[in-house]
C-alpha cells in the first residue's frame, strides 16, 4: 500500500499537537509496511531544514517541501473579505505547491492521499484530477469551532465584527469539502459528532493520536503542589485557554491553598494577562 501525506507543514521534529499527530501517523504506517511519501509546506512560520533532518527521516518518507510565506498580509485580507473567501483558507493556497503535487501524482501511483487538516483541502480538486487515490480527510480540529470561541472572547467590537466574518466565510468551505472526500479521520467522537451535525454523509472513523509511552520515561515530581502547563504558545487556542485558566481558575486554586505554584513550558511561551 502507498500513501502520500499531505501535511500543513514539515511533521518533524515531533515538537507540537500537530507535528505529533502527523509523526505518530507516520509510524503506525511505517509498522504496518506501508510506503510513505510525504508532500509538505515548508512554511515562513514553522521553517525547517529538510535536508538536515535524520537521515532514517528521509529515507522512509521521501519527502519534499514546497516553501510558503503564510504571513498574514493585509490587502490579500481585505480582497478575500470582499469577494466572500474565506481567507483562513486562501492563504494556504499556493500555485507552486500545486504543480509539485500534480508532479508527484503523475510519477508515482498511490491507493491513498491523506490530507492533514483542513488547510489542505484546495488541493482536493488537483487529487481528483490526476490520481485515483482514495481521499482521507483528517481534520486536526473543527477549525470554525475555534474561531467561534475566539469571537467570544474578543473585546474589541470591529475586531468582533471582522472575526465573525472570518468565522462564518470559513465554517463555509468546511462544510463545502466534507462530501468531497472519502473518509475522514477526526481526532475525538466530539469532533465525528459536529462533522455528522455539518450534514456530512461520508464514512467517519475516529483516530486518536496515538503515543507510545514507552516513549516518554515517567519522572517522580519533587513537588506535588504544582501546576504544570505544556504547549506550543504560538497557537492562538492555546494562548486563549491558559488565559482562561489563569483569570478564571487560578484565583481559586490560590484560595485553597498558596503554596501552589505554576510551571509554564512551551514553545514560544508568552503569557499576558
Amino acid at each position: 500500500m502507498k500513501v502520500l501525506q499531505l501535511c500543513l507543514k514539515v511533521p518533524f521534529p515531533p515538537n507540537d499537537g500537530g507535528r505529533i499527530a502527523m509523526y505518530n501517523m507516520q509510524k503506525s504506517w511505517w509498522s504496518n509496511d506501508v510506503q510513505v511519501k510525504v508532500l509538505t509546506f515548508n512554511t515562513i512560520k514553522h521553517p525547517v531544514q529538510l535536508d538536515q533532518l535524520p537521515v532514517d527521516y528521509l529515507q522512509k518518507t521521501n519527502i519534499e517541501g514546497v516553501f510558503l510565506d503564510n504571513h498574514v498580509k493585509i490587502f490579500d485580507a481585505l480582497k478575500a473579505l470582499l469577494k466572500g473567501e474565506s481567507y483562513n483558507v486562501k492563504r494556504f493556497i499556493s500555485p507552486e505547491f500545486t504543480l509539485k503535487l500534480q508532479a508527484v501524482l503523475e510519477q508515482n501511483t498511490f491507493d491513498v492521499v491523506q490530507l492533514e487538516s483542513l488547510y489542505m483541502a484546495p488541493y482536493i480538486e488537483t487529487i481528483r484530477q490526476f490520481s485515483e487515490a482514495k481521499i482521507v480527510f483528517r481534520p486536526h480540529n473543527i477549525e470554525h469551532k475555534i474561531w467561534e470561541r475566539l469571537v467570544k472572547n474578543q473585546g474589541n467590537p470591529i475586531k468582533k465584527g471582522y472575526l465573525r466574518i472570518l468565522t462564518k466565510q470559513l465554517k463555509k468551505y468546511e462544510q463545502s469539502v466534507l462530501n468531497k472526500v472519502d473518509l475522514l479521520l477526526p481526532l475525538t467522537w466530539e469532533d465525528a459528532q459536529e462533522l455528522t451535525n455539518m450534514h456530512c454523509r461520508k464514512s467517519m472513523m475516529v483516530l486518536p493520536i496515538g503515543v507510545n509511552v514507552n516513549d516518554y520515561p515517567s519522572v517522580d515530581a519533587p513537588n506535588s503542589k504544582l501546576v504544570f502547563h505544556l504547549g506550543a504558545m504560538d497557537w492562538l487556542p492555546n494562548v486563549e485557554g491558559v488565559r482562561w485558566f489563569v483569570r478564571k481558575v487560578w484565583p481559586l486554586i490560590q484560595a485553597k491553598n498558596q503554596q501552589v505554584n505554576c510551571d509554564w513550558q512551551g514553545r514560544g511561551c508568552q503569557l499576558i494577562y
